[in-house]
């Protein structure tokens, strides 16, 4: 069994919603107001406004809260390039 086919079985197992709580218990209580609203898909100015702190502020968070996801080992997925279908 190769390293994909592990994580693929992985994971089918596990929710999103899982993800986003073990995210929730490491962070400080704004940055996890960000990330429930990054969860409703909020920009950052939106969150900005809903949460009375500047942009530059969620920013800043938002960068730590990326930071934590892959301490956890919570990478993003990479989408693939359409450069190969387009150069056929």
């Amino acid at each position: 069994m190769d390293t994909l086919d592990f994580d693929e079985g992985i994971m089918s197992e596990v929710h999103a919603h899982e993800i986003v709580d073990l995210l929730l218990s490491r962070l400080e209580p704004l940055e996890s107001k960000i990330l429930k609203r990054m969860v409703e898909g909020l920009g950052p100015r939106q969150i900005a406004r809903s949460l009375h702190v500047s942009h530059q502020s969620v920013m800043r968070h938002q960068r730590k809260i990326a930071i934590t996801a892959l301490m956890l080992g919570i990478a993003p997925v990479r989408k693939a390039s359409n450069s190969s279908a387009s150069s056929r």
